[in-house]
């Protein structure tokens, strides 16, 4: 028997992202989206600091901020999004914007980003996304600087696959979704509320 495997093979690093313009992130999350603690009790912060350095770095740019169509992010990918800092570099990017995350993890992620309003109970959560295009000398942005995405944060991964049908069908119709769903063999959950893993908050 001859051995195989599979890889995946990066064309691209958060250093030297693609020079095209990007039509949506996609955000995944994970166990290296948290902070690890070492035995010298110091906090090991390098699996996700790159990757908010790099978004950090899209979203003060304008040419990368007006091409973006739509924000995907799964499980704590939502995190990783609710710690990047829009162009001014003091508001968080969800700020005052309605998302979710993986319900094992929320009541520590609602602690941390506090000025998010994050859904306890919905697998995903579609909604729209501000972003500053420029700002006037004050570093205040008026309507006219600033672009607007579609944003879709989900809970666990399976959510999250929910979610992708969610995005697919209101970007290329109910059939085009029902028929990759019937290709895949698999059931869908239409229902961004229809959460069994909600948290319930005191």
């Amino acid at each position: 028997m001859v051995p195989f495997e599979q890889k995946i093979c990066p064309t691209h690093t958060y250093t030297s992202p693609p020079s095209h313009p990007i039509d949506i992130l996609f955000i995944p999350g994970g166990i290296g989206t948290r902070s690890n603690v070492g035995n010298d009790n110091s906090i090991d912060e390098s699996g996700w600091k790159p990757v908010v350095a790099y978004l950090n770095n899209f979203f003060s740019s304008p040419a990368s901020v007006k091409n973006l169509k739509g924000i995907f992010t799964v499980c704590t990918g939502s995190v990783l999004l609710g710690r990047s800092k829009l162009s001014d570099g003091k508001k968080g990017t969800l700020d005052g914007v309605h998302a979710t995350t993986n319900k094992n993890l929320f009541r520590r992620t609602k602690e941390e980003l506090e000025h998010v309003i994050w859904e306890p109970k919905a697998r995903w959560v579609r909604t729209d996304l501000s972003l500053p295009l420029s700002a006037d000398s004050n570093g205040r942005s008026g309507p006219e600087h600033m672009h607007i995405v579609k944003l879709w944060t989900t809970s666990g991964v399976s959510a999250g696959t929910d979610g992708i049908f969610a995005l697919i069908e209101e970007e290329y119709g109910a059939a085009v979704a029902e028929l990759i769903a019937e290709i895949l063999e698999y059931e869908r959950k239409t229902d961004p509320n229809d959460d069994p893993f909600a948290v319930q908050l005191e």
